[in-house]
């Protein structure tokens, strides 16, 4: 999006392509590849696609790619908006979808006794606060406590009312986490290792994933306010520090059967990023752009997709081979059920559950509409 207000289409085309990574690589690779995850506890080896290896181990670097375009987006939307109007945005953006989602996430994993119904409750609240310390329905959530903490940042920033710390901010965040990253793996060590943080709380607080973020927000404001030399030299550093984390990634993943180099997701990465880049800077020299509603609503249908694919997506596999259809049918078949699944849950949260939250909030904290906010967000991010 511009200064005008005009929407960028090439990023809801890279939350599509970014999503639909995530979830080939959930459902055609890790659902057999790894036998302890969710998605082979529930297929039980009935769908395994060994020949699609090679185009589907490194579908996860979709999620890298998702938390720049949330930099990106967030600056966007927080450049536009108080801090009342930014939560409420936020809120409104996450919370509807994750409740609709999660509670069809419930459904599946009780329907098909994955868990016992205690532990399964249990899970299910914890996913609706988006508790930091783990233990969700589907661990695909870990990605919206990162997410979160990006936005309680961003919060506190426009809270002091201080818009000129935004760049000390994101400069800061993205130089020290890409200096935790580079200083680890060029140490020899696959990922920084904090002392009394769990990996899921060191994910939590930025430390693992913070020049994403920050990388987006220097992308918005080269196409903001224009290209400089410290803006360039930041973007490049960033570059170099998000290619740290997704290297350590493809070397945990070095065991896995059909894992080839990490170059590869590094490569699909850079090419995303790259692409960003250059619309923006196609972006600032058109003055106006045709407007492509189902691409907007694609884009917007990728974070219900996102939360909804894997357990849902395996269990939907699981019921198509053992009716008959060939696990090569259901594997697509399953793609395409969940992407739909996404489109309609995105109208419905949009016309339902959505306008009722903004409803209550308006009655009783007062202020007006946050014009915009459904298509100004990044996950979803």
């Amino acid at each position: 999006m511009n200064e005008a207000g005009q929407r960028l289409h090439v990023i809801d085309g890279l939350r599509v392509f970014a999503a639909c990574m995530v979830m080939f690589f959930h459902l055609g690779y890790w659902s057999w590849a790894n036998p302890r995850s969710r998605g082979a506890s529930i297929l039980e080896g009935a769908a395994q696609y060994p020949q699609l290896a090679a185009y589907s181990w490194w579908g996860w670097v979709g999620v890298e790619t998702f938390f720049v375009i949330s930099g990106f987006v967030i600056a966007y939307s927080s450049a536009n908006a108080g801090f009342p109007r930014f939560v409420r945005s936020r809120f409104l953006r996450l919370f509807p979808a994750i409740l609709v989602c999660a509670t069809i996430t419930l459904a599946v994993i009780v329907g098909n006794d994955l868990m016992p119904f205690s532990r399964a409750l249990q899970a299910y609240w914890r996913t609706l606060v988006i508790w930091p310390f783990g233990g969700w329905l589907d661990n695909v959530y870990w990605t919206l406590s990162v997410e979160l903490t990006f936005y309680c940042m961003v919060a506190g920033l426009l809270l002091l009312g201080r818009p000129q710390l935004f760049a000390v901010a994101m400069g800061a965040l993205g130089l020290i986490t890409t200096g935790l990253a580079a200083g680890s793996y060029l140490g020899g060590r696959l990922e920084p290792n904090f002392p009394g943080l769990s990996d899921q709380l060191s994910d939590t607080l930025l430390l693992r994933h913070g020049m994403y973020f920050s990388l987006g927000y220097f992308i918005w404001s080269a196409m903001a306010t224009g290209w400089t030399r410290i803006k360039i030299v930041l973007i490049a550093i960033l570059l170099t520090g998000g290619a740290f984390p997704i290297l350590v990634s493809a070397d945990k993943l070095a065991r896995a059967p059909g894992v080839g180099s990490g170059w590869i997701p590094l490569g699909v990465w850079l090419a995303a990023v790259a692409i960003m880049i250059a619309s923006v800077v196609l972006a600032s020299r058109q003055r106006s752009r045709p407007q492509r509603r189902w691409l907007t609503l694609l884009g917007m249908a990728t974070y219900p997709l996102y939360l909804l694919h894997y357990i849902a997506g395996a269990a939907l596999m699981a019921v198509l081979v053992r009716a008959g259809w060939s696990p090569g049918i259901a594997l697509p078949a399953a793609c395409l059920a969940m992407l739909a699944s996404a489109i309609v849950l995105t109208v419905v949260v949009e016309w339902g559950p959505r306008r009722w939250f903004a409803a209550a909030i308006d009655a009783v904290f007062g202020g007006g509409r946050a014009t915009g906010a459904a298509v100004t967000t990044a996950q979803e991010d």
